[in-house]
Order: C-alpha cells, then structure tokens, then sequence
C-alpha cells in the first residue's frame, strides 16, 4: 500500500495524530497533502481500524485477519463514501416527517429456502415499524422484520400463494422501550426461528405464533425492499443501524457472536476474526451517513432515501 505522493512529514505527522486519538484530523491532512484524491489512503485506515479495535474489544486480529482488512480496502477504495470519518452513528427516522430508505427489487433480495435478516434498533413508537422490509404490497408480500404494537415480529410468505399461507410471529414483550436492541429473524426450509438480544424466543418462553402455516419456498415478490416505514405512509419513528441480510440461516451461537453482550459487532471486525460468518452474505448496512445514499458494505444493494432522514449516536461501533 502507498501513501499516493503524500509528503513524509505528513505522514509522520498522521501518525502520531493516530496515536494521539485524532484519527479525523489524521485523514484530513492526508486527503488535502494527496495529489490523487480519488483514492483513499489505506494504510491510515487500516491503522485506525486497529487502534480502534484495540480500544474497544481490547484484541487485535492476526496476520490473516489484517490481509483480508487490507483486501477490503483495496476492494472498495474507489467507491465515494464508503468509507468515513464517522464511526458509531445510525439512520433516525422522525414521525413528523415522510422518511425511509428502499433498494429497488431484484433477485440478490430474494432468496427462496434460507435467510437471515439482522437489525439494530431503538424505538418508543408503538405502531408498525419496518426494519427490513420487502412486503408493503398485498399480494407481494415476502418477508418483514419489523415491530407492530411494541412486539418484534418477524413475517415471511409461501411462494405461490396471496399472502394467505405465511408464518407470523411476535414476541409477548414488548420492545419499544428506547433501549438498543438486536433482532435476528431466520428460516431454514420450513423452520422459522426468532431471536431478540441474543436469545431465541419460543412459544411459552417469549413467542408467540400468530399463524403458522407450512412454508417451504419464500415468496420472491416484486417489492422494494425498505427500511424506516411506518407501514401506512411512511412516517417512521426509529433508530436503526448495522442491519444485514444473509442467504443461509446462522446458528444460536453465531447470534450469540453477533450480539456480544449487546455491543455488536462491526463489519471489519466480523471480517477480521469471523469470516466464516460473511459466508452467503447478501448485505450489510452500517447505515451511518450523515444523508444521501445509504451504503452495503458487502454488496451493492444501496440504500435511496425518500425525504431527509437524519443520522444520530448509534449502536454498534464500526471503528472506521
């Protein structure tokens, strides 16, 4: 990796910035000393990422687990925005305003016998929220991880059918209670599972099942898929961040990885030390820009906004 023709007392001078805990001003002088601007400088992102994950978990990942940070890197440099001076921040959607994120439709969103769908959330509204979301036409209903009357809920739809054969569940607790929240909502070939911070939710012990028809194929649809959603008119009221979307059912200890005590992990960390948890990953957005495009880390389902939803301290810290 190369510093682009920065100057080597800017350098020098970046590092010890890093060092000091300024790593903003750090990318400052080396954006303005870079005489090709479109590139971002990876080796001092590299470094704060480590310095961050040192701060944070206390651990620094192995020879491997930097290559594949590096890789990534190098991978997405080119792209505008992908990578920023920000770090724990998420996506706020505000009542009073018509505010929500969608991707358009398309066959990476649809998966047909297994999917994850992971959110991080902070709510007080009691009606329906959409976390991920691609159901809002009847008759096009896929799947919905959302909220409705405080409760997590988890929606997904038969293949075939108008939305009449579907498997519905919500929690008996509720969880609009501001606090940080991770809700995982999975499907295995006809088996739906439920998890809220880290614990699977089962009938008699937090779930309850609305209705539970067989379901064997996850019905495609032609939705968008949509975040922030109030499911009337889009007038949302949520936190949410670090959300994604794999095409393989992860297992109970896996979420139990995931949610960490209630820290979470960032990509880059999941990257470092858990690559085996990126295996059939669709999405993952950190959903924390300041506005504009909202953007998947992993593949390139970004998000639109539609209004001006706004970000705000976040969740999970993304250390870069």
């Amino acid at each position: 990796m190369r510093y682009y023709g920065v100057p080597v007392q800017t350098k020098v001078q970046a590092n010890k910035l890093i060092l000091s805990g300024d790593e903003i001003s750090a990318k400052n002088i080396i954006k303005a000393a870079n005489k090709k601007k479109r590139y971002y400088n990876l080796e001092i992102e590299t470094k704060i990422f480590l310095k961050k994950m040192e701060e944070v978990r206390g651990i620094l990942p192995d020879g491997a687990g930097i290559r594949r940070i590096n890789e990534y890197l190098i991978k997405k440099k080119a792209i505008d925005g992908m990578l920023g001076t920000y770090s724990k921040k998420a996506v706020y959607f505000d009542s009073t305003k018509r505010q929500y994120l969608t991707v358009t439709s398309n066959a990476t969103l649809s998966p047909t016998t297994n999917i994850t769908l992971a959110s991080w959330f902070q709510i007080t509204a009691s009606g329906q929220q959409f976390f991920l979301n691609k159901a809002l036409t009847t008759g096009q209903k896929a799947y919905h991880l959302g909220m409705i009357s405080g409760k997590v809920w988890l929606l997904l739809s038969q293949d075939g059918t108008s939305n009449t054969q579907v498997k519905d569940y919500r929690s008996t607790a509720n969880f609009n209670t501001g606090a940080s929240v991770f809700l995982c909502g999975t499907f295995d070939n006809g088996t739906a599972k439920l998890y809220a911070n880290g614990t699977e939710l089962t009938v008699g012990a937090g779930l309850t099942k609305t209705t539970d028809f067989a379901i064997t194929t996850l019905k495609a649809g032609t939705n968008a898929l949509v975040s922030g959603w109030d499911g009337s008119t889009g007038y949302g009221t949520l936190t949410t961040g670090s959300n994604y979307m794999l095409s393989r059912t992860i297992s109970q200890a896996e979420v139990t990885y995931l949610y960490n005590s209630g820290l979470g992990r960032s990509y880059l960390e999941i990257l470092a030390f858990r690559p085996d948890i990126l295996v059939s990953m669709i999405s993952y957005w950190p959903l924390n820009e300041s506005n504009g495009t909202r953007r998947d880390w992993h593949g390139t389902n970004h998000f639109s906004q539609v209004g001006t939803p706004f970000n705000t301290t976040g969740i999970v810290e993304e250390m870069i």
